[in-house]
């Protein structure tokens, strides 16, 4: 009968989620998900609900009415979160069914999740440095002696497209070709300036 009540409650939740706006959606869900998450994992309640409220509505509700759910979704949250500095922005950490090749119907966190969910409140500068410290490595494999100055003029690409690059290497090896193009060309420019201004230094002067 409990489990019932637990449905009712939260298909009473889920109309009333129906005529809410996005930001009225995530604090509800928010509201009620983060003293679930804190029983499990108290430390990381408040980065590991951000996550989890990045999944679906539905499958948020479904993790408000499983017990069992929710745990497998904090742990799975928690893997990623514990792996992120060292994980391939991209690669999704799954559960260890995932890993171990069997199949799974649930979608795993992703890497482009977490980072969604450090960006969300973050300052332009803080928004910066987080992207910035995912970029550099990733341009510094194509274009060490380069990376510091591609990575800074690729951050000046919108967020979306940023994390775009981050998931695609196709688009980034693209992005960077044209960076160090650009790049190239500058500096072609500048020496063709001082070389012009060396040639009409020399000719003052045999004047």
């Amino acid at each position: 009968m409990a489990r019932r009540g637990g449905s009712i409650s939260t298909m009473a939740l889920g109309l009333a989620l129906a005529t809410a706006t996005p930001d009225q959606v995530r604090t509800v869900l928010g509201e009620r998900l983060h003293p679930l998450v804190q029983n499990l994992e108290p430390a990381a309640a408040a980065r590991v609900t951000g996550m989890l409220l990045e999944l679906d509505r539905t499958e948020v509700l479904h993790l408000l009415e499983s017990p069992e759910a929710l745990k497998s979704r904090v742990a799975e949250a928690m893997e990623v979160l514990i792996s992120a500095a060292c994980t391939p922005l991209g690669t999704a950490v799954g559960t260890g069914k995932a890993r171990r090749g069997g199949s799974t119907s649930r979608r795993p966190i992703s890497m482009r999740t977490l980072l969604r969910s450090a960006l969300a409140n973050a300052t332009p500068d803080q928004e910066r440095t987080i992207l910035g410290e995912r970029l550099y490595p990733l341009v510094e494999k194509l274009e060490p002696a380069a990376a510091a100055k591609v990575t800074g003029m690729l951050l000046e690409l919108g967020r979306t497209e940023i994390l775009h690059l981050l998931e695609s290497p196709v688009a980034l090896t693209s992005m960077v070709a044209q960076a160090i193009g650009v790049l190239r060309n500058s500096a072609q420019q500048r020496q063709d300036q001082t070389g012009g201004a060396k040639s009409r230094s020399i000719g003052h002067h045999c004047h």
